[in-house]
């Protein structure tokens, strides 16, 4: 007779699947997931010259070897094994195998995204935990906590549970709204996190492709672990990822890479750069928001970094508003910045001049000469050319009647750069009006900087004509630290996402 094994955290003497995680992300200094997602058919050809178990293997402990050094955690993704049949399956129960063995301080995720009736689920829990050995599995919520329980009741093996994905036209069914107003996947994480995770070892996946969600499902489940994926081949900001889905002791999260890791040249090097990455943006969350402070309206704990600070300024004097506002477009836009004002203030304008000098330098940006244009650019290129010693000059909104009659004001040479300097950046039409006016006046122009970066789809206009533009940040940023902070609420993080995606469909 097969007894059924149940262990309670009262009784289990063995550290939970948190206390796991956490140890290894403390361990590794790192909260770097690589994902391990190998297709037999797209494999490089001296592994396909073994068999599909030993190819695959073969494969993966490059991937391992190279990546262990910078990895909290390793997720093979079940699909792209159990599509080869028998011989792919073996080749998962070697990669856990090896893991265990070699790096048994890094947990293995099997991502299978369990989902069915209970005693399926015990065969499930059965084969990710028994026969791979993984430290945690993934599952989808629907069947709810009695079927699930198999996958949750032991405290030392974890579970992610997925309440919001990253593909696109995840919002179709995931966002439907509930009583109260709020979308379900909010709804069933909350539910999550006060009823399931009595164990310790229940954590969630949730994207990096939209970091508002990330926030919001951060903000409803504050201390469980969370799984992200979306940053890498999908295109998820990282950056905003990470300050959306830290806990308040700067960890509690994943970071999964697979592709951008697993095709490198070199995977070692790549995962490095991936950990450095975070690293970096773990810090920069470290001076927005201390450990275990608490962030809400007028709070005192919040310890902003130059950025945050400055946005959070921005909003603070009315420069940056959520009320609906007709823009030149003809859109209905629910929030305005109205960053011209910004000349009233001199110490926060040179707080923002100061992270656009920044912001260029990263590009490796280095003009002949600032181009302002009129009119809210002008006060931004002046003061920048302050901070950066750069000469500054201006386009006009319309020539003169009378005296030289220039459109493009200052003094350079022929064939000098220029970056032009602007507030904002909509959906870049307005950006492109100006270039001819530059070209005749001699100068080539290849980047444009701005301060936010709306969220219409204008970089990607301006790309298509050649002008790379450089923003100090998104408004994804912006909503994220906003409502990080308490400014906002979700409502209006909802309607500006909304915005944002419609806006941009427009673009072509």
């Amino acid at each position: 007779m097969q007894m059924s094994i149940i262990h309670t955290s009262q009784t289990t003497t063995t550290p939970t699947f948190t206390q796991l995680l956490s140890d290894a992300i403390s361990r590794q200094n790192s909260i770097l997931c690589v994902g391990l997602d190998p297709i037999w058919e797209k494999l490089p050809a001296r592994y396909q010259s073994a068999d599909v178990a030993q190819g695959i293997f073969a494969y993966n402990c490059g991937i391992i070897d190279g990546a262990a050094p910078y990895a909290a955690a390793f997720k093979p993704q079940y699909k792209c094994y159990s599509a080869e049949g028998e011989a792919g399956i073996t080749a998962l129960r070697l990669t856990c195998d090896y893991i265990r063995t070699e790096y048994p301080h890094i947990p293995i995720i099997v991502d299978a995204k369990y989902a069915d009736v209970g005693h399926v689920l015990e065969r499930c829990a059965h084969e990710v935990f028994d026969l791979f050995g993984a430290d945690a599995t993934t599952a989808m919520p629907a069947p709810g906590r009695l079927a699930l329980a198999p996958l949750i009741s032991r405290p030392d093996k974890g579970c992610f549970m997925v309440v919001r994905t990253s593909n696109p036209g995840a919002d179709e069914l995931q966002d439907i709204k509930v009583e109260g107003g709020e979308p379900l996947y909010l709804a069933i994480t909350r539910r999550i996190a006060a009823e399931w995770n009595t164990n310790q070892n229940v954590g969630l996946v949730a994207p990096a492709t939209e970091p508002s969600v990330l926030a919001r499902v951060r903000q409803a489940a504050p201390h469980m672990p969370i799984l992200c994926p979306g940053v890498g081949a999908q295109g998820g900001d990282l950056e905003a990822a990470v300050a959306a889905g830290l806990d308040s002791d700067g960890a509690g999260l994943l970071i999964n890479v697979s592709r951008a890791i697993m095709e490198a040249h070199d995977p070692a090097e790549a995962a490095q750069s991936w950990r450095d990455r975070l690293q970096a943006a773990r810090k920069e969350k470290s001076q927005v928001q201390g450990p275990k402070s608490k962030v809400g309206p007028g709070s005192s704990t919040l310890d902003p970094g130059p950025k945050s600070e400055a946005i959070l300024e921005m909003f603070d004097i009315g420069a940056i508003k959520f009320e609906p506002v007709t823009l030149k477009s003809g859109l209905v836009s629910p929030y305005y910045n109205n960053l011209r004002i910004l000349a009233s203030y001199p110490r926060l304008l040179s707080k923002v001049v100061a992270l656009m000098a920044d912001t260029m330098q990263k590009a490796s940006v280095k003009p002949d000469i600032l181009i302002g244009i009129a009119e809210a650019g002008i006060p931004l290129a002046v003061a920048l050319s302050h901070h950066t010693g750069t000469p500054a000059g201006y386009v006009r909104s319309a020539a003169k009647a009378h005296g030289t009659k220039r459109m493009v004001e200052g003094v350079w040479s022929q064939g000098a750069t220029a970056v032009l300097v602007d507030d904002v950046v909509s959906d870049g039409a307005s950006k492109l009006e100006v270039l001819d006016h530059l070209h005749e006046a001699g100068l080539s122009v290849r980047d444009i900087v701005v301060a936010i970066d709306r969220g219409q789809g204008g970089p990607q206009l301006m790309a298509q004509h050649g002008l790379r533009c450089h923003a100090v940040a998104t408004m994804e940023e912006v909503l994220t630290i906003l409502y990080s902070a308490g400014r906002i609420d979700a409502t209006q993080v909802e309607d500006s996402m909304r915005f944002m995606r419609e806006a941009q469909s427009q673009v072509e």
